[in-house]
């Protein structure tokens, strides 16, 4: 193939890669930390100075902490506050596609343009282990890219821009905390250089030096880069602080990116964002084997194989894997130095390079598997950020506690101490927080992860002054809240507010408490307040007020489709079912609960038409049993017997329980097909699960019909007397 259409392929899967890079920088990004780091911005700018103490925490304020990340801090709230979370997007957009360019010519620093496609496809296949943060960590790759770029350039070609690194350890040292990997690059690459020399010239080790001024050059650029971490606000303490926070074991193993890598996981290949991780792992330790059997036979002797031996591949690569091994948020800088190593090195391992980067066809069918394996693993982050939204961030919750000015301090779970930094203060400061070993000790962090044992509980809120709660909807704590007489007085879709009893909070609780309503209650478990009148009043009455409070209240929203369903199921109370869910699913259409509830309650309104387009739409975000046998009930009752059979059908392949519903109708289905014997069948399942005051005369005389058309005339004559027997008591009442 010529190198114009060779040229013309690269520059069709180069823009397919920049789009789908685009997309990912634009895409959702997970807000854990990122609003802290955000306040921490807009403070810095506030008060023009650096902070060397913690202001955000209740427990240690005024404890000395170092914001290290300040240089990305202050940028990203500049950009924030001009272009909000677009300019955010187009700043990650910058950062990866400097990283991967950067990393690009890294891998052909020596073979130009050879086996572009081949090199852009492997880095592409790294995308989904990026994890979607909008965190100073993002900013890692682009440093260690810069920096390598620098090392092997000097090493292939005598570069000058290795002189530039100690001025870029100084910007690594203000913008994330990896900066101790700099030095360890040109650490890496000064022992490589030594250990050469010192083979090559052991009858005279002193002149080492002369015959090599490089080792010379980069232990000056390696103590200047050292130097250079010393250039941040609170000086030497840095290092003191990196090791401190790397101490607490106890204090990072309970959080997930800090934990260990289990190294069982290198013997899997599961299909998901872990894959790149564990396949570029053994292709780049495989490669470098390869290529060390190729060295070994081409050098024959010890000396000649250590004089030639690449030290810098290797050492990056057992670095790197031990820090992915040792915390999971080092899996990502792994699997991108990785994936180097192995491009760089691929060319030793003839068969493959020939087979996947020198044939073009080869090239092209790796770009499309990567490319393919990127948006299945990215897919779901791929929709345009435009912020969080009402349901990833506490918003209406965080009103209510401003605007009633709560006093006291308050208790909170740690992955939302971000947003309530950046919501409350300066007005409160947070329990807790994901800066965890950086500012909390692990002591501190013990009595967190065991607040909802009461004992300890009582502990933290007499220390703490605690009044009240923002409590993640899913955290266990409210548990313990209640069995100390906290109340709920709020709610929206994540956060509940708990108020302590005491005679400071009185009235508000009389204004606001919550007696029945609870976001912890599955909506099944309301239907015990249909027979109940006074607890229903109560109920309606306090779901009323939860629709008056929130902008889109999830919650009372299942509950009013529950009750209109299961209490007394009048054509009002159906109706006003529908237009609450129908509000609902336009909000969040992602919901399939709320739609397969909205196409039972037309069902029962005989709006047979929009049921089966609800339940379409629930389909295609999951198939269940309950979606596809309201789906086959809504064909069922258009007259489309044959596409509810199969839909029936369908369902019998799914896991789950059926809905009783399911038995009958497919009954009816059946039998209007005459398929009497699998009606009967149907019809039988139906009235041994139904309740008795379900069961209906029409369901007998169904049965009965069904064993008339199969010509078993004595049981149809059965059962059609127990219909006529149910209909004269029913007259008689």
């Amino acid at each position: 193939m010529t190198d114009r259409r060779t040229n013309y392929y690269n520059a069709v899967c180069l823009v397919a890669a920049l789009a789908l890079l685009a997309m990912f920088s634009f895409g959702q990004v997970s807000f854990n930390d990122f609003f802290w780091h955000l306040s921490l911005g807009k403070w810095m700018f506030a008060t023009n100075s650096f902070l060397t103490h913690d202001i955000f925490s209740l427990a240690f304020s005024g404890k000395l902490w170092l914001n290290n990340t300040w240089v990305f801090d202050g940028l990203t709230y500049l950009i924030f506050s001009q272009w909000s979370y677009v300019g955010l997007g187009l700043f990650r957009f910058i950062i990866f596609l400097s990283s991967y360019w950067i990393l690009l010519k890294v891998m052909l620093i020596k073979k130009e343009k050879s086996g572009f496609l081949f090199a852009l496809s492997i880095l592409l296949f790294t995308v989904p282990v990026i994890r979607n943060f909008l965190r100073p960590e993002i900013t890692a790759p682009l440093f260690i890219a810069l920096f390598l770029y620098a090392l092997y350039s000097y090493k292939y070609r005598a570069s000058k821009l290795v002189f530039l690194l100690p001025i870029l350890e100084i910007l690594w040292t203000n913008t994330h905390g990896s900066f101790q990997i700099g030095v360890a690059l040109i650490s890496i690459f000064f022992g490589a250089e030594l250990i050469r020399s010192l083979v090559r010239y052991r009858s005279n080790v002193f002149s080492i030096f002369k015959h090599n001024p490089r080792i010379l050059v980069l232990l000056c650029i390696g103590l200047a880069a050292a130097a250079a971490t010393l250039m941040n606000p609170i000086g030497v303490e840095i290092h003191r602080f990196a090791v401190d926070m790397l101490a607490d074991k106890e204090t990072l193993a309970n959080v997930q990116e800090w934990a260990p890598v289990p190294w069982q996981l290198f013997l899997t290949l599961p299909i998901n964002d872990t894959l790149p991780f564990i396949l570029i792992g053994w292709m780049s330790l495989l490669t470098l084997i390869y290529k060390a059997r190729t060295l070994w036979k081409m050098t024959g002797t010890t000396l000649r194989f250590i004089e030639n031996f690449f030290f810098e591949d290797v050492l990056l690569f057992l670095l790197l894997l031990v820090s992915a091994m040792q915390y999971v948020r080092g899996t990502h800088i792994f699997t991108i130095i990785a994936a180097v190593i192995f491009v760089k090195n691929v060319s030793y391992w003839p068969r493959m390079y020939r087979a996947l980067s020198v044939s073009v066809l080869g090239s092209t069918i790796v770009f499309a598997l990567c490319f393919g394996f990127t948006v299945y693993a990215q897919h779901s982050g791929l929709k345009l950020n435009t912020g969080p939204s009402q349901f990833q961030i506490a918003k209406e919750s965080i009103d209510f506690v401003l605007d009633n000015k709560l006093s006291g301090n308050y208790l909170n779970e740690y992955a939302d101490g971000s947003e309530l930094i950046w919501l409350l203060y300066p007005h409160y400061k947070v329990f807790i927080d994901g800066r965890s070993a950086n500012v909390y000790d692990g002591r501190f962090y013990w009595y967190y992860r065991n607040a909802s044992n009461e004992k300890i509980f009582d502990i933290l809120a007499k220390q703490y002054n605690l009044n009240f709660a923002i409590a993640n909807n899913g955290w266990n704590i409210a548990d313990t809240l209640i069995k100390k007489n906290w109340k709920l007085v709020f709610f929206d879709n994540r956060e509940s507010i708990y108020v302590k009893s005491s005679d400071e909070n009185k009235k508000i609780i009389e204004q606001h408490e919550y007696t029945l309503l609870s976001p912890r209650t599955h909506p099944d478990a309301y239907v015990q307040y249909c027979s109940d009148p006074e607890k229903k009043k109560v109920l309606t009455a306090e779901i009323n007020r939860n629709l008056a409070e929130l902008a889109l209240p999830l919650h009372s929203m299942q509950i009013i489709a529950k009750l209109a369903l299961e209490c007394d199921g009048s054509r009002e109370q159906l109706g006003l079912a529908e237009r609450i869910l129908t509000s609902a699913t336009a909000l969040q259409p992602g919901r399939s609960d709320f739609l397969y509830n909205l196409g039972v309650v037309q069902l029962k309104l005989d709006k047979n038409k929009e049921a089966l387009t609800s339940f379409k739409k629930a389909l295609a975000r999951g198939r269940t049993k309950e979606v596809m046998t309201g789906y086959a009930i809504a064909l069922h009752n258009l007259g489309d017997y044959r596409g509810a059979q199969k839909a029936f059908d369908d369902t019998l392949r799914l896991q789950g329980t059926f809905v009783n519903e399911y038995y009958q109708i497919y009954g009816r289905t059946l039998y209007q097909l005459d398929e009497n014997a699998r009606a009967i069948d149907m019809f039988r399942r139906y009235l041994d699960l139904a309740p008795p005051e379900k069961i209906t005369a029409q369901d007998y005389l169904d049965l009965s019909n069904a064993f008339h058309d199969y010509g078993m005339l004595d049981q149809a004559e059965e059962f059609k007397h127990k219909a006529e027997e149910m209909d004269q008591k029913k007259n008689a009442s």
